[in-house]
């Protein structure tokens, strides 16, 4: 028994340092496709059709936005894109109260930061930081910044340097524009 199972560990060490030391072929040699990608390379057929959809809607976009001159133009194009809009996504939902907390505020340079939280939908709660700057007076128009998939949503650091650039920034009535920076952690 005792000689079975060393006869089994010396095998097993064999067969270790033996693929320890072993190399596989180059990755390349079980490509089954060339590795150089070309044009009708089958790897790009979708992204392909989607760029040249994408494309096609941009352009038409552009062309339609390109012979708008007038305010009356302007009106129909809204009223366009808001039609569209509610037919991909339906009716907008039903107004509720918001039952918006200001949780804090943080004192910085020049602008301050309120920690801010509410409604958007009943019990579906949002938090916010809302940038303002410190010399305003009354209120001032502001700047809607949704944050993208960063792992530490609005104090993601690029976020935050967009925002305090907006609040610092002047407009030449001398309005600020204070940045929002929305996150659903």
């Amino acid at each position: 028994m005792m000689r079975h199972l060393l006869r089994l560990v010396l095998s097993l060490c064999l067969v270790a340092l033996a693929t320890y030391h072993a190399r596989a072929a180059d990755p390349d040699a079980y490509r089954v496709l060339p590795v150089k990608k070309s044009r009708n390379d089958p790897r790009n057929a979708l992204r392909k059709y989607l760029l040249s959809q994408a494309k096609l809607h941009f352009d038409a976009r552009r062309k339609a936005v390109e012979q708008i001159t007038t305010v009356e133009a302007l009106e129909q194009r809204r009223q366009y894109v808001r039609q569209k809009l509610l037919k991909i996504n339906g009716p907008f939902p039903e107004k509720t109260p918001l039952n918006a907390q200001l949780t804090g505020v943080i004192e910085c340079d020049g602008y301050t930061i309120e920690k801010v939280i509410f409604e958007s939908q009943p019990r579906h709660h949002v938090t916010a930081h809302l940038y303002l700057p410190t010399d305003r007076e009354g209120p001032v128009p502001g700047v809607l910044s949704p944050c993208g998939h960063s792992g530490s949503g609005k104090t993601y650091p690029p976020y935050q340097r967009m925002c305090i650039s907006l609040s610092a920034a002047r407009h030449p009535r001398r309005l600020h524009h204070p940045g929002i920076l929305w996150s659903l952690h």
